[in-house]
């Protein structure tokens, strides 16, 4: 039985410190993605971070169950991946028309993904790129908020990390990452 000095809404962990050390780690993160210049607009992906870092602190603030947190998380990052993505393309389409491209473009590039033919359409790895470190950077800001974990919140974005550094043929000149 809850007496009248106890809270109905559970704590949310909250420390600014903690918050920017830990959106440093996430733009040491991205900013090693984006040095290995596999492809163009790379430059997107610390947009896409911060955006998702920001949403998973407010998420994870909120008395949201963590199911509707999810169907939240899912319709911000749709818009927010499309919403940058489709930047990339000229400006002087109509919105309808580029998402109209990106689907078509990325149901091609999938379909020979899966028959294991040559992808030459950078959007399927920008796009890959793009929803993982959003789903990275939403994790950290939620799990810091809400869980008051930061460790948590920092060593998925580390193993990110860790592993572009791997796959990037020209480590020696970026090991400072």
């Amino acid at each position: 039985m809850k007496t009248g000095n106890q809270s109905t809404s559970p704590l949310r962990w909250w420390e600014p410190v903690t918050a920017l050390f830990i959106l440093l780690a996430l733009s040491m993160m991205t900013g090693r993605l984006v040095s290995t210049r596999w492809i163009d607009h790379l430059n997107i992906i610390p947009i896409i971070m911060v955006f998702g870092y920001l949403a998973g602190l407010v998420l994870g603030q909120s008395q949201f169950s963590t199911k509707v947190v999810i169907g939240f998380a899912l319709c911000y990052g749709v818009f927010v991946v499309l919403w940058q993505i489709g930047t990339t393309l000229d400006l002087d389409v109509i919105w309808s028309e580029r998402l109209l491209n990106i689907g078509l473009r990325l149901s091609d590039s999938l379909v020979k993904f899966i028959r294991q033919e040559d992808v030459s359409d950078p959007l399927l790895f920008l796009t890959s790129m793009a929803c993982l470190y959003w789903s990275v950077s939403l994790h950290a800001g939620f799990a810091f908020t809400r869980r008051g974990n930061p460790w948590e919140a920092t060593i998925p974005a580390g193993i990110v990390t860790f592993f572009m550094h791997l796959s990037d043929i020209y480590w020696s000149e970026r090991v400072w990452y």
